[in-house]
């Protein structure tokens, strides 16, 4: 019975370390193909999965930063703002493909199309999200924190970086 209950508690925060890891590396690998999908481009969805992925790493950075413990609890609010950030990309990214090329003037008429939107979008999901710091459980208070920091750097990846990134492609690719 000597440290069973510490035994119990590191195979837990084991599983949740590789459900983290394991969840986030297949999310933004099924992200990556739907924008491949979507926008026929290898290079777009390798820079979206890489943006995505270091979304993922500077947020779980930052938590590290200041001490935040993941739990198993709050461990899956990055899937919810990956979604969000994916949500906006592949809307812009549809809008660039569907106006024939991805050079710099098409992602400036596509975000003055989908910027209202994808902010509103993010807007109400911060709201939503925010409510959870009301909570006295400490682990639904992370959660919704983690949501909300993750949906408010999402929001710069969607909006600027990846339509940087995507201009910069050759029209051999569209």
């Amino acid at each position: 019975m000597m440290g069973g209950t510490y035994f119990l508690q590191g195979k837990l925060a084991q599983s949740v370390k590789t459900s983290i890891i394991t969840g986030v590396c297949a999310l933004v690998g099924v992200f990556s193909l739907i924008l491949f999908i979507i926008s026929r481009s290898f290079k777009l969805s390798f820079w979206v999965g890489l943006s995505a992925l270091s979304l993922s790493l500077i947020v779980f950075g930052l938590l590290g930063v200041i001490k935040v413990p993941i739990d198993i609890i709050s461990s899956p609010a990055i899937n919810i703002a990956l979604g969000i950030a994916v949500d906006s990309t592949i809307h812009i990214t549809r809008s660039v493909r569907m106006k024939g090329s991805f050079v710099w003037s098409h992602w400036v008429e596509a975000l003055k199309e989908q910027v209202k939107p994808a902010c509103i979008s993010m807007l109400t999901i911060i709201t939503g999200f925010s409510v959870f710091s009301f909570s006295s459980f400490p682990p639904s208070q992370r959660f919704g924190g983690i949501v909300v920091l993750g949906t408010l750097l999402a929001l710069p990846m969607a909006l600027f970086m990846i339509p940087s990134l995507g201009s910069t492609l050759k029209s051999s690719e569209n």
